[in-house]
């Protein structure tokens, strides 16, 4: 099973103690499995204005909104392929629009070249699925397919370079990275559940290659259970939130760190808008 270009699903998180997520795998057993890439270690570029633009759009909690990154897993080489994600929520569904590119001409393409330089000067791009190895089981299968894929790749690059014309003197804002367990169901192959830990963030060295290191986001201990369905969830994993006291937060990881760079500022008497 090849990666996923789109996703359209919910996507519920809960901050989890060691004892719950505990309960959580023991619930598990049974109903999910792992695979290949169970274990992943996730690196992430956030994308956004000098002045925090979308995220402080994002934490006003608006009925739509969107966001830009890129993506890798392990550490990134010049050759490495990488995502750029286009990720929207409208109430509470999720979209994301993805394509893959090796990780410097995705660096040319979003931080050199303007929009609408992949066409121009022959870049070669992939929808997530082309020539690729498998993918780790929370971003492989889900609800729907390719039709075409070359078109599906040109219709999501028509869609970043738009997003990055509207929000103009985009640049990389923050990098994030964790460790992922993954899971997706036995007989709900479409269910995704995912623990995050290790989240850790930084502002300085804003490139995938440089590999995972920062500020830790969490309390030593916690994780990030984010559970991704298109429907609704099984009873069995309900049954087992509601036993140990789970319940739902909101909790964005960018955010968080956003919350944290503010601090920062506040406690040095700096304006965060005069941050570059």
């Amino acid at each position: 099973m090849g990666y996923q270009d789109t996703f359209q699903r919910h996507e519920l998180k809960y901050l989890l103690s060691p004892q719950q997520k505990s309960a959580v795998f023991a619930a598990m057993k049974g109903h999910m499995e792992g695979g290949r890439f169970q274990n992943s270690s996730i690196s992430n570029i956030y994308f956004d204005t000098p002045d925090f633009l979308l995220i402080r759009h994002s934490l006003e909690k608006p009925i739509y909104k969107e966001k830009l990154r890129m993506r890798s897993y392990g550490i990134a080489k010049p050759d490495t392929m990488v995502f750029v994600e286009l990720k929207k929520k409208y109430k509470s569904v999720v979209y994301k629009r993805r394509i893959s590119l090796p990780l410097s001409q995705t660096e040319n393409y979003l931080l050199r070249d303007g929009p609408g330089s992949l066409g121009r000067r022959g870049h070669t791009y992939s929808p997530s699925g082309v020539g690729l190895p498998p993918a780790p089981p929370d971003v492989s299968g889900g609800a729907g397919q390719m039709e075409n894929q070359t078109g599906a790749a040109s219709q999501i690059i028509r869609e970043i370079d738009y997003f990055r014309e509207f929000y103009q003197n985009l640049r990389p804002a923050l990098f994030l990275s964790y460790q992922r367990e993954a899971f997706s169901g036995i007989e709900e192959p479409d269910l995704r559940i995912t623990f995050d830990e290790n989240i850790l963030w930084r502002r300085e060295q804003l490139s995938l290659a440089y590999g995972p290191y920062g500020a830790p986001l969490l309390p030593p201990g916690s994780s990030l259970m984010e559970i991704k369905t298109p429907g609704a969830m099984p009873l069995w994993l309900s049954h087992t939130l509601s036993a140990h006291g789970i319940y739902k937060v909101s909790f964005s990881k960018y955010g968080k760190a956003y919350g944290e760079i503010l601090k920062l500022q506040l406690s040095h008497g700096e304006d965060l808008r005069h941050v570059s």
